[in-house]
């Protein structure tokens, strides 16, 4: 019986405070704590259990829940719309979970607007089905077939891991994200952003497109998303160790800074059809791409200031590089700036455009590539870098993921 980690569900704000003092001190890589265990993810003890068979009796459980409350569904399927006002806490979080591994199927949307609440074990197949509203949400090792699965506004302090995304991948006229962390200037004044959200070892697949000569992506995976550019404070998000194999343009997509992105693996779908597959740290300043693996169409596409991007892997593929992104302004595309990649292995490239046109653009200037493993080349839209054969920090390796490590049965 493992047993309940009570720290496990506290917030990530300290360690993503830890890695920054790392990265502004120019220390050892930042890998201040190990990554969550499946062990760590054990369910909390239960205070009441109740036993639901049907969406009538999952909405009077979620109507009456309090803290320590175990609603527990069923094997069947669940119709309807259903939403949670009630708070657990900490210690206490109220737990909505399946009986037996994604057995229990939840056909319609489930808001959580209460603080301090889990969801175990279910599979959820509608579009949009997961709305998170409150703060220390818990959601893990649940099936999720439909787009757009999980939505977070003004969430923090949740915690994301262990589950299988696998929508549908024939819609090329809609944009949809696995997961969206929304973020809106209403959100900064009101001092409600989603921050300190930790996502982590989840897998992202997609089934094959209908028509693949039609199919023209647009969808992300994770969406750190934002509608003011400027001067938010860093939203300090940690997302390590998924496994991306889908059909997606962007598996990691930020446009938001401060994040923490480590140990993931992302790889072109087999049923892929649609060149041009990133990641990409859009705006802000200070994210952090540690010891991934990328195995896709054009690995990371970095824009904005004072990134650190290290110990990294790209497959020797025709495009899959890091590539240092010269800026466009027709485009809101800012150049990067006053970055640090280093120890990476695979071809970089600094000062790179691909908006279209012929400029004018602005420069990448004042960055620094260190001990790169590979081909450095620079552009005419490059200048005041560094290039340079050392390194004083301390560089990850970058493992490619299994599908066993990842996902509802990874133990």
């Amino acid at each position: 019986m493992l047993d309940f980690d009570v720290s496990f569900v506290r917030c990530d704000r300290r360690r993503f405070l830890q890695n920054v003092a790392a990265f502004s001190a120019g220390l050892a890589y930042p890998f201040v704590t190990p990554p969550p265990s499946a062990a760590q993810t054990a369910l909390p003890p239960a205070g009441r259990t109740i036993f639901v068979s049907n969406g009538a009796q999952l909405a009077s459980a979620l109507a009456a829940a309090m803290p320590g409350d175990h609603i527990v569904l069923n094997d069947g399927t669940y119709t309807g719309s259903f939403q949670i006002t009630r708070s657990g806490t900490t210690a206490a979080p109220i737990v909505i979970r399946a009986a037996n591994l994604g057995r229990a199927y939840l056909t319609g949307s489930l808001t959580l607007s209460g603080s301090d609440v889990w969801l175990y074990g279910t599979t959820c197949t509608a579009d949009r089905s997961l709305n998170i509203r409150n703060d220390r949400i818990c959601v893990l090792r649940n099936i999720f077939t439909g787009r757009r699965a999980i939505y977070l506004y003004r969430a923090s302090y949740c915690k994301i891991g262990y589950n299988y995304f696998n929508p549908p991948a024939d819609d090329p006229n809609t944009s949809w994200d696995d997961i969206l962390l929304d973020l809106t200037n209403s959100d900064v004044a009101a001092n409600r952003m989603s921050r300190f959200n930790h996502i982590f070892r989840n897998h992202f697949s997609s089934r094959p497109a209908s028509d693949p000569a039609s199919y023209l992506n647009r969808n992300h995976g994770i969406y750190v998303a934002t509608y003011a550019l400027n001067n938010y404070p860093p939203t300090g998000n940690i997302i390590e160790y998924n496994l991306f194999a889908h059909d997606r343009l962007r598996p990691i997509y930020l446009k938001h800074g401060g994040n923490i992105v480590r140990g993931n693996t992302i790889l072109s779908s087999p049923n892929y059809k649609y060149r041009g597959m990133m990641c990409n740290s859009r705006y802000g300043t200070g994210d952090q791409w540690i010891g991934n693996y990328f195995e896709n169409d054009y690995g990371l596409i970095i824009n904005g200031s004072s990134h650190l991007v290290l110990g990294n892997t790209f497959a020797p593929t025709s495009s899959c590089r890091l590539y240092l992104m010269a800026g466009q302004e027709r485009t809101s595309h800012p150049p990067a700036t006053d970055c640090v990649a280093a120890g990476n292995n695979g071809t970089t490239i600094v000062g790179f455009t691909f908006y279209g046109g012929n400029g004018p653009f602005l420069f990448a200037e004042r960055n620094r590539v260190e001990a790169n493993v590979g081909e450095v080349r620079q552009t005419q839209w490059a200048r005041n870098n560094v290039i340079s054969p050392n390194t004083s920090r301390s560089v990850p390796q970058a493992t490619k993921l299994s599908v066993q490590s990842v996902g509802p049965w990874a133990i």
